[in-house]
């Protein structure tokens, strides 16, 4: 019974951790609301694109009531915002972002008109958009698979380490959960997206793959330490790790595309 209840209490503490990240990513869509005429109205801009396409995103309007506009300029630069009316077709609004190099950001804000006049901008939560290329499913799914199930076997075996349950075969999970998700597929997603397939130490500074090099070497550390007798320190040690940096959003510090140099920078 201690078991069941400890594993349930790990299969919780991973789920809260996906939906953190879910919510807490600085390329996760951003939701804005607004009022007018006593009726609410909804904004979701982009912050990340896929593809070789430019980025495009709508708002939908009934009656044609208002008008839009969207500043953008290439990030990090000094360069001015450049305007764009949102084009109408019937009761939508379209934006569009032109498409940037693999890793490559754009600052943008959008504000809504009616008549002329502002009724409501984005202008003082300029938001961030990086464009990536297409990561194939084939990728992907094992990657979010493996990692998932790799921290929640790191917390297993924490909680088992903790409250005195032999957790030598959960160390073993979960390092090569963390093997396949993290240090295999990884890669893979990286090479889709930003066109290099590592980009943390010694390489660069992405805070993605320098997260998962220090989580997987934490539970290397753990395996190693416990392969002749259990060492519930080590492995309780390595389970904190993951769920720190799992704290830490998705894609924060993340690959850069810079416009002046033409490199990736962070990666």
């Amino acid at each position: 019974m201690k078991k069941i209840l400890l594993i349930i209490l790990a299969v919780l503490i991973t789920v809260s951790a996906a939906i953190y990240q879910k919510k807490t990513g600085p390329t996760y869509k951003k939701t804005f609301t607004f009022e007018y005429e006593d009726m609410d109205y909804e904004l979701i801009l982009p912050r990340s694109h896929a593809g070789k396409s430019d980025c495009t995103f709508d708002f939908v309007v009934e009656n044609n009531k208002f008008d839009a506009k969207v500043y953008y300029k290439k990030f990090p630069t000094k360069d001015e915002f450049l305007q764009e009316n949102l084009e109408k077709k019937g009761d939508t609004l379209r934006a569009v972002l032109p498409q940037q190099p693999y890793a490559g950001k754009l600052a943008y804000y959008v504000e809504i008109c009616k008549d002329s006049d502002i009724i409501y901008s984005t202008e003082q939560k300029t938001l961030q958009i990086r464009f990536r290329g297409e990561v194939p499913a084939w990728a992907m799914l094992p990657h979010i698979i493996f990692i998932f199930l790799g921290m929640l076997f790191a917390n297993i075996s924490g909680l088992f380490a903790i409250f005195n349950i032999p957790f030598k075969k959960q160390v073993i999970y979960t390092f090569f959960l963390l093997l396949l998700g993290g240090m295999v597929f990884g890669p893979i997603v990286q090479n889709f997206a930003f066109g290099e397939y590592w980009a943390g130490i010694p390489n660069g500074w992405d805070l993605t793959d320098n997260k998962m090099l220090l989580g997987f070497t934490a539970w290397t550390i753990a395996l190693i330490g416990n392969l002749k007798k259990p060492r519930k320190a080590w492995v309780i040690i390595a389970a904190v790790v993951i769920l720190v940096i799992f704290s830490i959003p998705h894609s924060f510090y993340g690959s850069e595309y810079n416009h002046k140099t033409g490199e990736v920078i962070q990666g």
